[in-house]
């Protein structure tokens, strides 16, 4: 019997008559193969799609699985989705698949990539000496992009789904492991995506079309209208995860912060400073002021540098900036502000040379500022308390709970140089705010005490997986109007 394995790439076989592609269809049904049936069903939407079937074979695939997941984690298939992986927005999705195989799930990264600035896509540079189980395409016609999803979806079954930020491109993941796979679907929010363009609310579909009387194009994806409906639709769900306080209060769900291995992001020895110190070509004697991050001005960076720069030379500063400056612009007025021995541009660099990166450092500077930062916990902040490392930070809502807890100094921007200084001079007190640091990180950031939260979010969702809904479904046959036959 030819029955399709949901594995093998599903592909168009304009030879195949509807005839042919039914007995398939037929054939993996009476093979009780409820896998293939699902891809077979799915396979000839464009010919003759049989919703019927379709949904006799999700559900006794969704049977057959119920009992394996019961068996537990190692027996559960969970996909992370990342809605866009060619920048720093993939490093969240990365965390929560760290987070899910702490606890024991086969778990892989699945998304898409787009353009940047003119560039073919491509996938974000850190993730790509990881050793990962990653999938996912780059978008080079947003047109095509359903189809490209569906395939990709169709090649890696699941019964969890957690998708990392309400983008159109994650929600569409979303659905389509509904539809076909009867997954369990979770929406993890990170940031308020709104803020990135431009928009304040969320919209509706019925909002949309009673405003415009249909559904917009499948183009500009990422942009400000397709953002608006995919904030109101990642809401719908199976359940809903944010990265802090601020956004819970603003969109429910459960906290999941930035977890770190406690044993891989650990304090670095003096010999360890050293050696990275001489890996990076970086004067041991040098006192330096760290930020490891995507560099961009909202995130304090000319600020910090100006700071450095009146810093005396007796201290020997050395503003170390890691990660790739995406505006020239920028890029030009940070090198404005400080002679060549005061920076050091490291780039972008390896996700694995992480603890190297912050063992160079006497403290890191977080000063991110404005909108995206009344929702934002910055990722590195989790790293540089791990290493036991003094980190100051600015008054961000986010931020509040690890500077009056000690874990973190609050920043104080109008004298700046004069507190980096005083902290500079101090290698007794940078010693104790390390310790502080590090005792933070051990009770509410290192990644067993995070995955210990994420474990009953999981176990709701998969306890209770709701279907696509009505308008959820009316959002896929807007990009793909052959669905609406189904």
């Amino acid at each position: 019997m030819n029955c399709q394995s949901p594995v093998d790439e599903i592909k168009a076989a304009p030879e195949d008559s509807s005839q042919q592609w039914r007995r398939r269809l037929q054939g993996c049904m009476r093979e009780r193969n409820w896998a293939g049936a699902i891809a077979a069903a799915a396979e000839g939407v464009e010919l003759q799609p049989d919703l019927g079937q379709l949904e006799v074979a999700r559900r006794h695939y969704r049977r057959e699985r119920a009992g394996l997941v019961a068996q537990g984690p190692n027996r559960t298939q969970v996909v992370v989705v990342g809605s866009e992986l060619s920048n720093n927005s993939a490093g969240r999705a990365h965390t929560l698949l760290l987070t899910y195989q702490q606890l024991g799930y086969p778990t892989k990264l699945l998304g898409c990539y787009f353009p940047l600035r003119n560039c073919p896509p491509e996938l974000w540079e850190p993730l790509q000496t990881l050793n990962l189980p990653v999938h996912a395409f780059g978008v080079h016609d947003h047109s095509e992009f359903f189809w490209q999803a569906w395939e990709l979806v169709l090649q890696h079954p699941a019964d969890l789904v957690h998708l990392s930020k309400p983008r159109l491109p994650a929600v569409v993941f979303g659905l389509l492991y509904k539809l076909l796979w009867g997954a369990a679907v979770l929406m993890d929010i990170d940031d308020e995506e709104l803020c990135f363009v431009g928009e304040r609310e969320p919209i509706s579909l019925d909002a949309l079309r009673r405003q415009q009387g249909k559904l917009p194009p499948a183009q500009e994806l990422l942009g400000p209208l397709w953002t608006r409906l995919a904030v109101d639709l990642g809401q719908r769900f199976d359940g809903i995860t944010v990265a802090n306080t601020p956004l819970q209060q603003r969109y429910g769900g459960t906290v999941i912060p930035h977890g770190r291995d406690p044993v891989l992001l650990r304090p670095a020895s003096a010999i360890k400073r050293r050696l990275a110190r001489r890996r990076y070509g970086i004067a041991g004697r040098a006192r330096v002021v760290l930020f490891f991050g995507t560099p961009r001005r909202h995130k304090g960076l000319l600020e910090v540098a100006a700071a450095v720069a009146e810093l005396p030379q007796d201290l020997e500063p050395l503003f170390v900036v890691v990660g790739a400056i995406p505006y020239a612009s920028l890029r030009r007025e940070l090198v404005a502000l400080l002679p060549p021995d005061r920076l050091r541009l490291l780039g972008n660099q390896p996700l694995e040379r992480a603890r190297d990166i912050l063992a160079l450092a006497d403290l890191e500077v977080l000063l991110s500022s404005g909108e995206v930062a009344a929702f934002q916990s910055p990722a590195k902040l989790s790293d540089g308390l791990a290493m036991g490392l003094p980190v100051l930070v600015s008054d961000a809502p986010p931020l509040q709970e690890v500077v009056e807890r000690g874990w973190a100094v609050r920043a104080e921007p109008e004298r700046l140089a004069e507190q980096l200084q005083q902290w500079l001079r101090d290698p007794k007190a940078l010693a104790r705010q390390g310790k502080r640091a590090r005792a933070g990180f051990l009770e509410t950031l290192a990644l067993p005490v995070v995955a210990k939260q994420l474990a009953g979010c999981a176990a709701a969702a998969l306890a209770a997986p709701s279907p696509v809904d009505e308008q959820q479904l009316t959002l896929l046959e807007s990009l793909a109007p052959e669905l609406a036959r189904i």
